[in-house]
């Protein structure tokens, strides 16, 4: 089982960058030129995404794999839409944009986590986690531009919807759960 691990290399990656790239913003940005040091920043981040993706290229499974007893898998489908998550994120970052917020590549960067997360989901909490990772990255990215009182409110309408869809998911996955006693996907599938 501790081979698998090699699969998860690239979501390791991507958390440990987004460590260090927040802890630099933290050290380094507030005693120098902001600007030309956020677009450093953000063409960083999107190296990162590029090198996260050639990582999964070169994986390339030819059959499926079970991570960490069933809770993630990954297979071809899933590489392909990975790659795809973190190809567009990389161009997102590199198109010239108005965000002069050091956070926004670092929340971009964490809402690609969780989407990468749910993609490889193969259990219903996991489901969960990688929805609340990347919904609540998103809450705030809705919110970014502090002048706007569009955003803020396009902000809280986002979080307040947030919120309820996720007890509602909660609740039936709890419901889920008491009846069949699994919360692994194929368990729920075998028992259908």
């Amino acid at each position: 089982m501790l081979t698998n691990i090699y699969f998860l290399l690239p979501e390791i990656y991507l958390s440990t960058i987004s460590v260090l790239l927040l802890g630099f913003g933290v050290v380094v940005i507030k005693f120098q030129e902001r600007y030309s040091q956020i677009l450093k920043i953000n063409y960083l981040t999107a190296i990162s995404l590029i090198f996260a993706a050639f990582m999964l290229f070169i994986q390339n499974p030819n059959e499926t794999i079970y991570i960490s007893n069933g809770l993630l898998i990954m297979n071809d489908s899933t590489i392909l839409v990975k790659i795809t998550l973190l190809i567009s994120s990389a161009i997102l970052l590199v198109l010239p944009n108005k965000m002069t917020d050091y956070e926004f590549s670092q929340l971009v960067l964490l809402s690609v986590l969780g989407m990468m997360i749910l993609v490889s989901a193969n259990d219903m909490i996991v489901i969960y986690l990688g929805i609340e990772l990347m919904s609540l990255s998103f809450y705030v990215l809705a919110t970014i531009n502090k002048n706007s009182q569009h955003s803020t409110e396009a902000g809280i309408k986002y979080f307040l919807l947030g919120a309820l869809s996720s007890g509602l998911l909660l609740f039936g996955m709890a419901l889920i759960y008491a009846y069949t006693g699994e919360t692994n996907l194929q368990a729920l599938n075998a028992f259908i």
